[in-house]
């Protein structure tokens, strides 16, 4: 278990520094601090855990304070997801595979602009990553094949999607509805 954003300090020091914390079920044990950034999604490969923050992703081995990299890549992301032997992170409107320093390389869209406000990510077993977000007052999904990304939905009017899970091949969107 990962949790981010616990706030440390009292009166003058209060909130000035964000932690991440791992547990193995009957302790938790400090594995990385910013005193700066929102730990905001945490991912795992199986060798490291990555946390993404507004100014880049963090890399640490599970269970050690020590071997966290501050910087391991400078790409920022809202949210992350390891597929393929890839780390792909979103940012408010792209999609990313992410390396370490400066080596990301966005993956969508191909033009500089969208329209579009993301807000999830998740590996597909197909091996396609999926994402949602919204425009306006439509929300979408996308499925990304490795090469192109195309809508595989289009939400509700008004359904503004917060979250994605794919679970036994079906994908599940949570959201909300706008007025």
């Amino acid at each position: 278990i990962y949790v981010g954003n616990v706030t440390q300090g009292t009166g003058a020091d209060a909130n000035k520094r964000k932690a991440a914390y791992s547990s193995d079920g009957s302790s938790f044990t400090e594995v990385f601090t910013e005193a700066t950034v929102d730990i905001l999604d945490f991912e795992y490969d199986g060798a490291y855990t990555y946390g993404c923050h507004s100014s880049g992703i963090s890399r640490g081995a599970l269970g050690t304070a020590t071997a966290w990299t501050a910087a391991w890549s400078s790409q920022a992301a809202i949210k992350l997801c390891f597929h393929n032997n890839n780390l792909y992170g979103i940012t408010a409107n792209q999609l990313w595979l992410i390396a370490a320093a400066a080596g990301s390389t966005k993956k969508w869209p191909s033009d500089a602009s969208t329209n579009y406000t993301l807000t999830d990510i998740d590996a597909g077993s197909s091996g396609s990553i999926f994402f949602c977000g919204y425009s306006g007052e439509r929300g979408l999904g996308w499925e990304y094949d490795g090469t192109n990304a195309t809508v595989f939905a289009t939400l509700p009017k008004n359904f503004i999607p917060t979250s994605l899970e794919i679970y036994l091949g079906v994908t599940y969107v949570g959201g909300y509805y706008t007025e």
